[in-house]
């Protein structure tokens, strides 16, 4: 600008332009700040991705190392039973973390799906307690659940997303806790308009939480110290999916308040149902009275099954899964064999692998209900999106299994879908 001056020298006018750079500043504050969070954002991935790699090699190092051992001739029945328990259960491990990655890749998509089922909630935590009980035995610490007197048992909602909720937090619960134990409480049930809200607490005597790791617990790929991840191990997903879980049932997840951190935590998770009657259950009691008698009846007894399935290893299992349960099994190594064999043979049903050469199970699906073929397909798939489920179902199939597969779901979706052949 230009300044006028006075003859005794005082400014007199000023003359030149003005710009109000405000709102260039403010963007400059918000992309320094977008810049921070993207280098926060990226170095946790970095970080997340380095404990996963950790997380899936330790468990399949276990497997591999444990598969090799039983190689040996020499082990006695002791020590080959230890070392299967031990696979087995890193494979479980192995399985609990893709599923959880999976479970995020749907959330992040919007394509997470829950169902509405009728199911008893007392056998439910059951089943998470069975899961523990062995490394709460080992760690010398107790689990117990407290039911509060008036609690409906019978409920409809989604049992396979409350279960893994559970397991997450009961999970968690064990891992920090050296002494004392964990206690999973169901405290309420609260009558919101037609629903029901229930509340359940799972109380340790564990290792705490500060206020700062309690604000940073439930975001993505974050622990409360990142330190713990190899102490304790786990992936920083368990929480953060357990929260939008509950959020997709009518509910959610929270810490309690406690004094200090030195009493340990309680999680409270809430979510929405509806209650139902109870009514007696005929198949069970028809099922106990057979066990009582002593009769082994095999539940696959007489049923042929058409496996088409090209990988050798899963031919075979599959095989002595099913002939154990008293069924007859043939095989196809491909599409095109599936496809012919189930024309030109007698099956009660046909279990169909997704991916195989020659012709993919999709392919030999549609090919076998082009030609007439009206009894039950199966998918067997590798994928667990929603969307593969949509695929194997307009191809054709009546029903999807996902690997590694799980073998009482085999054998009740095989008994499901073939109950009209072994009533008539």
């Amino acid at each position: 600008g230009v300044v006028e001056y006075s003859k005794d020298g005082t400014p007199n006018r000023f003359y030149g332009t003005s710009i109000d750079i405000t709102a260039r500043k403010a963007a400059q504050l918000q992309l320094q700040a977008a810049k921070s969070e993207a280098e926060k954002a990226n170095q946790t991935k970095s970080s997340f991705l380095a404990n996963m790699s950790h997380e899936i090699r330790t468990p399949l190092g276990a497997i591999l190392g444990f598969t090799d051992l039983l190689k040996d001739g020499e082990l006695s029945d002791k020590e080959r039973n230890h070392y299967l328990e031990t696979i087995a259960r890193n494979g479980k491990a192995l399985t609990t973390i893709i599923d959880d990655i999976l479970d995020l890749a749907k959330v992040e998509s919007g394509k997470l799906e829950v169902e509405n089922l009728d199911f008893s909630l007392f056998d439910l935590i059951d089943d998470v307690m069975d899961i523990f009980r062995e490394r709460t035995r080992s760690k010398n610490i107790f689990l117990r659940a407290h039911i509060n007197k008036g609690t409906p048992d019978r409920v409809f909602s989604d049992p396979t997303r409350i279960r893994q909720i559970l397991i997450n937090v009961v999970g968690n619960a064990v891992k920090f806790t050296e002494h004392g134990g964990v206690t999973i409480e169901v405290s309420e049930n609260e009558i919101i308009g037609k629903k029901t809200q229930f509340k359940i607490l799972v109380k340790d005597t564990g290792i705490g939480l500060n206020g700062e790791q309690k604000e940073r617990l439930f975001q993505p790929f974050m622990q409360a110290d990142n330190s713990t991840t190899r102490k304790f191990g786990g992936t920083g997903l368990g929480l953060n999916l357990s929260k939008r879980l509950a959020s997709a049932l009518g509910g959610d997840i929270f810490i309690e308040a406690t004094d200090t951190v030195e009493a340990g935590c309680t999680f409270g998770f809430t979510f929405v149902t509806s209650i139902l009657k109870p009514v007696a259950n005929e198949v069970k009691i028809k099922n106990k009275a057979l066990k009582n008698k002593g009769e082994k009846i095999k539940p696959l007894s007489g049923i042929r099954v058409l496996l088409a399935e090209d990988f050798a290893d899963n031919q075979l299992l599959v095989q002595l899964v099913l002939t154990n349960q008293g069924a007859k099994v043939e095989t196809a190594n491909n599409g095109l064999e599936a496809f012919k064999m189930g024309m030109d043979g007698n099956f009660d049903i046909v279990l169909m692998d997704s991916q195989m050469p020659k012709m993919d199970g999709y392919e030999a699906t549609h090919a076998l209900r082009e030609a007439g073929f009206k009894k039950p397909i199966v998918a067997l798939t590798a994928h667990a999106m929603p969307e593969e489920r949509a695929r194997t179902l307009a191809a054709g199939c009546n029903g999807h299994l996902t690997k590694p597969l799980n073998q009482v779901e085999l054998i009740e979706t095989i008994k499901r879908l073939t109950s009209a052949k072994k009533v008539n």
